[in-house]
Parts: C-alpha cells; sequence; structure tokens
C-alpha cells in the first residue's frame, strides 16, 4: 500500500504541476486577449467609422482633420487601457504563480518521502500520505476545465490586433495629410485675400472719391474675434466730414458706400451683368447724376439692368421697359430704346 500511495502521490503532484503551468499559461493568455479584443473591437469601429466620415468629407477638411485628430485620441485611450489591463492580468498571473508554487512546495516529493525518517527509521506514514493525495485531488478538481482552445484564440486577437494598429496608423497618416492640405489651403487662400484686397481697396478709393466729390474711403482687413475668418471693416470721410465707419453714415452715403464697392468689385472681377434694384430711392438729384455717369463709363464692358424709379436714372438709360395699365385693365409690357426715340425727335 505504501508504494502504490507513494506512486500516486507522485503521478499527482506531477499532474498538479502539469495542469498549473497550462492553467497559468492559458489564463494569462486568455486574459490578455479578452483584454485586447476588447479594446481591439472598439478601436476598429473607431478606425471604420474615422474612415468612412474622412471618405464622406474630403470636401472640407477643417471637419475631417477634427474628427480624425479625436479619433486618434480615442485610439490612443484605448491603447492605454490596453496596457493597464494587461498590467492587471500580469499582476494576477503573478498571483497564480505564487499560489501554484505554495501547491508545489505542500506536496512532499519522491526522494522526501523515502528519505522521511519515521519512529524507529521507518517510512512515513501512509494515512498521511493519503490524505495529502486526496487533498491534491481536490485541489485538482478546483482548477476546473481547461480550455484547449485558448492558444488558438489567443492568435486570432493577435491578428485582428495587428488589423486594427493598421487601420489606425492609416487614420494617424491621414490625418497628418490633411493637416499638410489645410496649411496649403490656408495659405492660398491668405494670398489670394490679400492680393484681392489691395486691388478692391485701391478702386474703392477711386470710386469713393466720385461718388463722394472729393472724400475718402478705406477698406480694412482684420481677423475676426473666433479666429476663423477675415473682416472688412469700412470707413468714409465725405467732403467736410470727419472719417467714420459705415454705422455712423446716412442713408444715403450708405447707398454711395454700398454702391462704391460694387463697382470696385467690378473692375477687379468684372460679370457679364450687375441688377441694381431701387438703389437710387435715398439718393438726392446729384448723388443720381453721379451713379448714373458711372455707370455710363462702365456700360461699354458690362451691362447694367437698373429697376428704378428716379426720373434722372430713367433718363440715362439706353432701353426702358415697364409695364402700363391698358384701358381694357389689363398690363401690358411696352418698351422703348431711348436713343431711337431721341433721334426721332430731333429729326422731326
Amino acid at each position: 500500500r505504501l508504494a502504490a500511495a507513494r506512486g500516486r502521490a507522485v503521478q499527482a503532484a506531477e499532474r498538479v504541476a502539469a495542469i498549473e503551468t497550462e492553467t497559468r499559461l492559458a489564463l494569462g493568455q486568455l486574459l490578455g486577449a479578452r483584454a485586447a479584443v476588447v479594446a481591439a473591437e472598439a478601436a476598429r469601429a473607431a478606425a471604420a467609422a474615422t474612415l468612412a466620415t474622412a471618405q464622406a468629407e474630403m470636401g472640407n477638411p477643417l471637419t475631417r482633420l477634427a474628427e480624425l485628430e479625436g479619433r486618434r485620441a480615442d485610439l490612443a485611450a484605448a491603447a492605454e487601457r490596453q496596457a493597464g489591463e494587461a498590467a492587471a492580468a500580469a499582476q494576477e498571473l503573478a498571483e497564480r504563480q505564487a499560489e501554484a508554487d505554495r501547491l508545489r512546495a505542500a506536496v512532499p516529493g519522491p526522494s522526501a518521502a523515502e528519505d522521511a525518517p519515521g519512529d524507529g527509521g521507518e517510512a512515513a506514514d501512509p494515512d498521511r500520505v493519503t490524505r495529502e493525495i486526496a487533498r491534491l485531488e481536490r485541489r485538482l478538481e478546483g482548477l476546473g476545465p481547461v480550455n484547449g482552445l485558448a492558444v488558438a484564440q489567443l492568435a486570432e486577437l493577435e491578428e485582428r490586433t495587428r488589423d486594427l494598429r493598421a487601420a489606425h496608423d492609416d487614420c494617424t497618416r491621414a490625418a497628418a495629410d490633411c493637416a499638410a492640405l489645410l496649411a496649403q489651403l490656408r495659405e492660398r487662400a491668405e494670398q489670394r485675400v490679400s492680393t484681392t484686397h489691395a486691388a478692391v481697396a485701391e478702386r474703392f478709393r477711386h470710386f469713393i472719391g466720385e461718388l463722394f466729390e472729393g472724400g475718402r474711403g478705406t477698406l480694412g482687413l482684420e481677423a475676426t474675434a473666433d479666429g476663423s475668418g477675415v473682416g472688412v471693416p469700412i470707413t468714409v470721410q465725405p467732403a467736410g466730414k470727419r472719417a467714420v465707419p459705415l454705422s455712423l453714415l446716412s442713408g444715403g452715403e450708405r447707398t454711395l458706400t454700398a454702391l462704391a464697392l460694387v463697382l470696385a468689385l467690378q473692375s477687379v472681377a468684372p460679370s457679364p451683368f450687375y441688377v441694381f434694384d431701387e438703389v437710387d430711392a435715398a439718393l438726392d438729384d446729384t448723388s443720381v447724376a453721379r451713379f448714373t455717369r458711372l455707370l455710363l463709363e462702365r456700360s461699354g464692358e458690362t451691362q447694367f439692368l437698373v429697376v428704378s424709379h428716379n426720373h434722372g436714372t430713367m433718363a440715362q438709360a439706353s432701353i426702358l421697359y415697364g409695364v402700363t395699365l391698358s384701358p381694357g385693365g389689363t398690363s401690358r409690357l411696352l418698351s422703348v430704346r431711348l436713343e431711337g426715340a431721341l433721334a426721332d425727335a430731333r429729326s422731326a
């Protein structure tokens, strides 16, 4: 009985050591893999959403860059959480290792059982060995079933983690590309705004002098309060008055200032035609005469369509279109070419 018990004790000790080793390795790998897959799934979803958003918003570099930066921060946070979970798993593995060492120390080895001196030089007590075997068997049953697929699952999760890290790197490179593109766009926009502003400001000063008979005007350029764009403050100094901002001008002076700005833009970037709707309503006869004179000077290169009830403006037009009420009560559209009418009147 004693030899059989010793053999069973040796086998139990070997089984405990082997199962503890496999359990410790599989448990540590599975814990790390589970933590990695949770973080990897979140990172994959974030990366997929980032790529979809980036492709859908290629026309808006600012939005794309902001979202990519946010996704990159989320992925970095997920990586930090994964590192923390890995540290926790390592700590748990160390605790399991300590528990396994304690169990291994509690199991008497074969040499110890053979060499342990008893009373009168006899071998160890068989009952004690039997109790130790029973305890080790209960301990073995307490370990539970071993997951034989843990290694394969770990390999699969590591592959998915590598794919998600590659997607994260792609998002990071895309964010860097967007930042570079945005910097180029800002530089070009600033250059174009500066060049156009200088040309328009020069023409604006010219037209202010024409419409205000010796007046002065300036177009400024300043950044907005939130830094998202630029503003163009306008200052006008009518003849004999002090320079004031646009908000302090009278209604007629504001109209003349707006006309000067439109004509300045037209001279820098001309369009085929312009439509003015009742722009002369707040102007006196003198200002109307200056306004129509400028339109006539520029009518050779641009067509101006003016909606007006002012006789002075209509008198300078080449063609008049109007709506009249016929005796039958219906409206009728009339057109008069003034140049031909004046020639007919002079010949008559």
